[in-house]
């Protein structure tokens, strides 16, 4: 009998010598080193047209990166702080895009449906910056929040594994 366990795909975004701005591309590498079967996890400067074929092979895409302004999605982690950790769906934008320096979840999404005929399910694990300066490291507020954010990446591919088994 085939596999019929989901191939989830993780795709950290960030520049690592921009502080907390690495933030999404260290937490890939820490999704990677759990080695869960049937997840492929990938730390990236930013989003690119070639990133589509992946996530037209995946059936789960969770799209991990910094942001700045609070954002309206739903709290995730331990104390659900909004203003630290949100979790929000994404859909395939409805516009064309034509700069890939300028891509988007939903834009990749979307070049995934057009191209490839897929559509699988993606989230945007948002993770509130706290100091965008030139440097390495991340300030003391993002690293304090890493051990709940990876817990929380363990679980939704828990919950998406289950859920497919």
């Amino acid at each position: 009998m085939p596999n019929l366990r989901p191939r989830i795909l993780i795709l950290g975004i960030g520049n690592t010598l921009r502080q907390d701005d690495g933030v999404g591309y260290r937490l890939a590498e820490q999704a990677a080193a759990l080695k869960l079967p049937d997840v492929e996890s990938r730390s990236v400067h930013q989003l690119t047209p070639e990133l589509a074929a992946e996530i037209a092979g995946a059936s789960l895409v969770l799209f991990i990166d910094a942001r700045i302004s609070p954002g309206q999605g739903q709290a995730v982690g331990p104390e659900a702080d909004p203003t630290r950790v949100l979790l929000e769906p994404v859909n395939p934008s409805p516009e064309f895009w034509t700069c890939p320096h300028t891509a988007t979840p939903a834009n990749l999404m979307a070049l995934a449906r057009w191209l490839y005929k897929a559509n699988p399910k993606a989230l945007a694990l948002t993770i509130r910056a706290a100091n965008l300066d030139l440097g390495e490291g991340l300030s003391p507020e993002v690293e304090c929040a890493l051990p709940a954010v990876l817990q929380v990446i363990h679980a939704l591919i828990q919950n998406h594994a289950n859920f497919r088994d």
